[in-house]
Formats: C-alpha cells, structure tokens, sequence
C-alpha cells in the first residue's frame, strides 16, 4: 500500500508513505512479491510528541470514515476534514494505491467543506492502466466499460457526493464493490478505543478450537503460561428502566428487543486461573486484539495502528513484528506509529520500514520521510542512539 495527504491536521502539504521496498538489500526474504515489486510487510512511523505521527494515522482513517459514511450525506450538507489551521481555505487531498485480489487500484480524491473538486479511479487488470472513472466537479468520464454509470450521475450525483460510494451502494459493478470492500474490510485500523475487539475475540475463542489453540500457543510463546482459555458471550436484555421516557415507543420497542453483550474470558494457569478484570492492562489489552490480529494475518489485510506500544511489554511488541515480517504464508501488512525504540534495530528492520516525522516550528508543519531517504546512513549504523541523539530530525 502507498499513501499521501495533503492539508489534514499538521500536515500541510504532501506528505507521501510507501510499502514498497527499495534498492535496500537486507532481509529480502521478509518482503512480499508483486508483480515486478518487492512490498514490505511492517513499517513503523517515529517522531516526537505532536510531530504529526498521528495526524498521518488519522488521515488514513478519516479517508475510510468518508468513503463508508458518504452515502448518509444530504444535498448541501458539509463534508468531514480537518484542514491544517494555516490553510483552513484550502483543498485537502489524498491517494491511495492498493492490491485487491490481486489487481493494483489507484484512488484519488480532492475536496473541500462542501464539494468534490476531483476524484479518480483506476486500476491495472492485466498490468495494464486502465480507467474506471476521473472526475473534476460535476464533469466524469469514464472508461469504456464503465459508460453504464453514466445515468447514476445525473440523477443522483451531488457536488458534495462520493462517486465511489454512490455507485457502491447503488450497482452491482465488481470492481468498484472490491475497492468499497477494501476499505470496508481490508483496512483495519486500531486507535485504541475499539470496544467491540474484545466481543470478537471472545467469540472467535468461544467458537473457532483452532483460534483458541492458536491464542495459547501465542500466549506460551510470550511467556504468559496458561494451560487453557475460557470464553463465553453473555446475551443481557436491555433493562426498560434505563431506556428514557422520552423515546418514541417505536425505537424504544427496537431497543428492547436489542441485547446487550457482555465479553467473559478467563486464563487458566496450572494452580488457578484470572478472569480478564483481575489480568493486567497489557494483558487485557493483548486479548482484546488478539484474535483480529489472526483475522488480519489469515486473510492477508493492512493494519493500522497508533502507538501499537502502549501498554504492552517491548517483548511483546517484538514478537508480534516478528510474526508480520516471518509470515511467508500471508500478504498482511501493518503499519504502526510507536516509540518503542527497541525495534530501532537494523538486524530486525530494513532501513526503508523505518520512517520519521518531523513538525516545522515556524508553521507547524509536518515533514514524513523514511530512514532510506536520508543521506549516508550505514547499515551498521547504531539507529536508536543516533534517533536519541536527534539525529533523524529535520529541525
């Protein structure tokens, strides 16, 4: 996957990111073949506080966020950004290139408050370019085998609407359901306030034996010794004394015929076992993404996470990069920002998975460049002190 922005929170101009690997020639048996590429399986992204680590995360996600939500957007209603302060007025603009079964696509969008200005896609059947739509306002012109859209357009595309998600939800066009789909599906992102991870581990556990064997092997291998896992989904019915008076009978009959679910998981060492609430935070933390990080690694998806650290043991986090980078039976890819500087390690990373943000403190601007880029960087070279040292800081 590549990916630029330009004009979100910090970042003011463009600022572009690649999973694509280099002239580097370390560790190429940790890469992933496509086509005539080579494609990394992790990168991690490292920057002081407030440097724009994030606000390259958030971009990712608040381009998923429009894409899947578009289709609830009204004539004339304004369209969710967060344009850097200094450029309040301006467009914001993102492209992402990304495989789906097995076909290249290029998505590109520009915007403002209240219209689209450009949108673009294609993609390469064959490995071949070709031309699914390209957009400027209200003008679109589309491939050749895509002429049939054309009718959608006039009826029912608004300046504030997102062909892609208009034509989504309203055709049966493959390609275009493959790109919903990846966003959808295909790209996950963590920002730690997931709630629902825990119902889905819980459940894979409670259902899928070779999930829970998987867990315990995983849990084993980091030195968290437990001989068995217990998991179980509690269906609670909603007490008709916390739903308000004020609610029309009609969503308040919806709510009550709703349940609530309540998570259980227990660990079972040799003498005695813990539930979850009496486990520590990082192992809490661990078991509510455990069993979507198997998801992500069995059918081959990109994770995105901030500060994948935090509150996890370093050897943890290691051990979980390993598992990505050793991972020859899948294409998944994960790209975290951290300040974990014990990955910091060019035995363990190539120079081109190690990336750096930099804010400008005349403008608070961020600046986003790999560890490839810089000049006269030795592959022997002690990285984590030379990043404590700021050496890697454009300012």
């Amino acid at each position: 996957m590549s990916f630029s922005c330009t004009n979100v929170r910090s970042i003011k101009d463009k600022a572009a990111f690649s999973m694509e690997a280099n002239f580097d020639d370390t560790s190429k048996d940790s890469l992933i073949d496509f086509e005539d590429t080579s494609v990394l399986r992790f990168s991690s992204i490292y920057g002081s506080n407030g440097s724009g680590k994030t606000s390259f995360l958030d971009a990712i996600s608040l381009l998923q966020n429009l894409i899947l939500s578009n289709k609830f957007v009204q004539p004339g209603m304004m369209l969710a950004r967060n344009p850097h302060k200094l450029a309040l007025n301006e467009p914001t603009e993102y492209e992402i290139n990304f495989v789906k079964n097995g076909v290249k696509y290029c998505y590109d969008l520009e915007y403002d408050n209240l219209k689209i200005i450009s949108e673009k896609l294609y993609f390469w059947p064959n490995g071949r370019i070709s031309k699914i739509f390209d957009r400027t306002e209200q003008d679109v012109s589309f491939g050749t085998d895509y002429l049939k859209l054309a009718p959608l357009c006039k009826e029912k595309l608004f300046p504030n609407k997102l062909l892609l998600s208009l034509a989504a939800n309203e055709t049966q066009t493959p390609e275009i359901h493959a790109v919903f789909n990846f966003f959808a599906k295909d790209l996950v992102i963590y920002g730690g306030n997931n709630s629902n991870w825990l119902n889905y581990s819980t459940d894979a556990i409670e259902n899928r034996p070779e999930n829970k064997q998987k867990v315990l092997k995983f849990m084993n291998d980091i030195g968290i010794n437990i001989v068995d896992i217990i998991a179980h989904i509690e269906k609670i019915p909603i007490n008709p004394a916390s739903i308000p008076r004020e609610i029309p009978e009609q969503i308040r009959s919806m709510m009550l015929a709703d349940m609530s679910i309540v998570p259980h998981i227990k660990l079972v060492y040799k003498d005695f076992s813990l539930d979850i609430t009496e486990e520590s935070v990082g192992t809490q933390k661990l078991l509510n993404f455990i069993c979507p990080l198997i998801d992500i690694f069995e059918n081959g998806k990109i994770f995105v996470c901030d500060e994948i650290e935090k509150h996890l043991h370093p050897i943890i986090v290691r051990h979980l990069v390993e598992l990505f980078i050793k991972n020859k039976k899948s294409d998944a890819q994960i790209i975290v920002t951290t300040h974990d500087i014990d990955l910091l390690d060019l035995d363990l990373l190539r120079r081109d998975q190690i990336w750096f943000t930099s804010i400008n403190p005349e403008v608070m601007k961020t600046d986003l460049y790999s560890l490839s880029s810089l000049k006269n960087v030795r592959k022997d070279e002690n990285i984590k002190k030379n990043y404590l040292k700021g050496k890697y800081n454009l300012y």
